[in-house]
C-alpha cells in the first residue's frame, strides 16, 4: 500500500465502496477530476472490502459507501 500513499501525496481523493452487478464488493479510488485511478478486486464479503479499505483511510483519501 505504499505505492498508494505515494500516488496521492498532494491532493485528497475519494475511495468509494459498492456493490457490483455481480453481487461482489469492490472499491475504487477517484481523483478530484472524477477520474477512476485505481479499482480492487471483487471482496464475497463487505467485511473484507472494509477491512481493505480501512488501510487507505486517513492517508489523505477519503471513503464513503455508495
Amino acid at each position: 500500500m505504499e505505492w498508494l500513499k505515494n500516488l496521492f501525496c498532494r491532493k485528497t481523493v475519494t475511495a468509494s465502496k459498492f456493490m457490483n452487478s455481480h453481487g461482489k464488493w469492490q472499491w475504487h479510488i477517484r481523483a478530484t477530476n472524477g477520474e477512476i485511478l485505481c479499482h480492487s478486486e471483487e471482496y464475497s464479503t463487505k467485511k473484507a472490502c472494509d477491512d481493505t479499505v480501512k488501510m487507505l483511510d486517513g492517508k489523505r483519501i477519503r471513503v464513503i459507501t455508495i
